[in-house]
């Protein structure tokens, strides 16, 4: 953390009292961060503890911040100096706010019944003759009906909240159950990799930055060389920039001279790729993996043939930058541009062998994805009439013949290519072309493109099919 983060009220904080006096946890179950002490904070402390954060929770007696940044982690270190692991785990904080919970509840249901009883108290000194306007028991009375609406008031808020604090409860045990839940984990774990790769874009960019201003400073031509630099000093990225910030405006005002903008924004794109606060990001990213994959259970090792794609998108969930994998001999050669992430190499290129690439990916977590279905071939023969599967009906579809370029001319939201009741092969559809009336409303039919290969007829029922759709059901 900067020292202009930690103002003069946190000094006078930490110069007043001693860290013993405050101890701080991290829990990697929710990423969150906890501080306990017996400190009573003054308005100003309370202020820059709230804009770190961190909120107080008063049945916890702690401080807590739901989310771990690299400036929070400093804040903690500064005031409690060492954070360790919090010993209560997320399923027993929920049993004991459950606890709370429940105990509120019960209360309710002790203030119901006695409200009940005082209802019932205040009704048996209501009597049911006419009150006479005027006489000295009227406001008494009065008074007594009023207490009564009151009392049955009462009884119906505490009624309700008995059910409120009761699915709380309830609530509470339900999300901390939740968390656990493998499906859960396993998009959390998705979105922790995307927080990676976000981060290593940072790096990336970096890399890329540098190795442009170092071509950049190797051009002969000066006119060139000082119009790349003019112009480079003012592009953006959504990963960064490509030189410090106002360098283009300093250029066109001449307070700095483009030799030095060249030279300071090199050392600027150096120290990015060395950014101790991304590597902080990523560092801590990667901890969170390793708990939350630890906690969703083994990893199984890859037993399919490795290709260059499985490594390629392995690779790149990783944060790595284009990579290009090739096959050398019995080893796996991959190369990118820019260096690829510290728990992959440290390095724009690496040779593993296919053992060794099925072992990185299982320390990662990485599991390849299960190979999707292929869709029957689309087949182009000529037939009579097709039966065709329509969302979740079975059709008789006529057959017409047309050539690539009628087909085309249809428009797109007019034509599809659907599967054949069978289930082994599709064939192209659209709405009758040689209908007589306007669009809407028009039969489909399947195609013959004349012009296109012709493929055998498959041995199928769905073809010039003539019975009854009851009976091509029942076959």
């Amino acid at each position: 953390m900067t020292n202009s983060i930690l103002s003069n009220t946190l000094a006078e904080l930490y110069s007043e009292y001693n860290t013993n006096q405050i101890t701080a946890t991290y829990s990697a179950e929710d990423n969150a961060l906890r501080l306990r002490t017996d400190i009573h904070f003054n308005n100003e402390q309370w202020a820059l503890i709230k804009k770190m954060g961190f909120k107080y929770a008063p049945k916890q007696k702690l401080l807590v911040a739901h989310r771990w940044t690299p400036n929070r982690e400093d804040f903690v270190l500064f005031l409690a100096g060492s954070i360790t692991a919090e010993q209560t785990t997320l399923v027993e904080r929920a049993q004991n706010k459950a606890i709370r919970l429940d105990a509120l509840a019960e209360k309710r249901t002790i203030q119901a019944s006695q409200y009940m009883d005082a209802a019932n108290r205040i009704a048996q000194r209501i009597t049911h003759q006419p009150i006479i306007a005027n006489h000295h028991s009227a406001s008494k009375m009065l008074r007594t009906q009023n207490q009564l609406e009151g009392a049955k008031k009462n009884v119906v808020w505490a009624l309700s909240a008995i059910n409120y604090w009761g699915e709380r409860a309830e609530a509470v045990e339900h999300h901390a159950n939740r968390k656990s839940d493998f499906g859960v984990r396993s998009r959390r774990i998705g979105v922790l990799l995307k927080d990676l790769r976000t981060h290593q874009r940072k790096i990336n960019f970096a890399h890329s930055a540098l190795a442009l201003w170092e071509k950049i400073s190797q051009e002969k031509d000066e006119v060139i060389k000082e119009k790349h630099i003019s112009y480079m000093t003012g592009v953006r990225s959504p990963e960064g920039q490509y030189s410090p910030e106002g360098y283009y405006d300093d250029l066109k005002d001449e307070k700095i001279t483009l030799k030095d903008a060249l030279q300071n924004s090199i050392v600027y794109c150096r120290n990015n790729t060395q950014s101790v606060y991304t590597l902080r990001w990523i560092n801590h990213i990667l901890n969170r993996l390793a708990f939350e994959r630890n906690e969703l259970g083994l990893v199984y090792s890859f037993e399919g043939e490795i290709t260059a794609a499985i490594i390629q998108t392995f690779l790149r969930s990783q944060g790595a930058e284009k990579p290009k994998a090739k096959k050398v001999d019995n080893n796996w050669f991959v190369s990118s541009s820019v260096p690829f992430p510290l728990h992959i190499a440290d390095d724009k290129e690496f040779t593993l062998t296919e053992e060794q690439f099925i072992q990185l990916m299982q320390s990662t977590g990485y599991e390849v994805p299960a190979a999707r279905e292929k869709a029957p071939s689309i087949l182009n023969f000529k037939a009579n009439s097709i039966l065709i599967q329509c969302f979740g009906d079975k059709k008789i579809y006529k057959q017409v013949e047309l050539t690539k370029a009628e087909y085309a001319k249809i428009y797109q939201d007019y034509r599809c290519v659907r599967l054949s009741a069978c289930g082994t092969f599709r064939v192209k559809t659209c709405i009758n072309p040689n209908r007589e009336s306007g669009i809407y409303g028009g039969d489909r039919v399947c195609v013959f493109i004349t012009d296109s290969k012709i493929h055998d007829k498959p041995n199928s029922s769905s073809i010039d099919a003539t019975m009854q759709l009851e009976n091509f059901a029942e076959a």
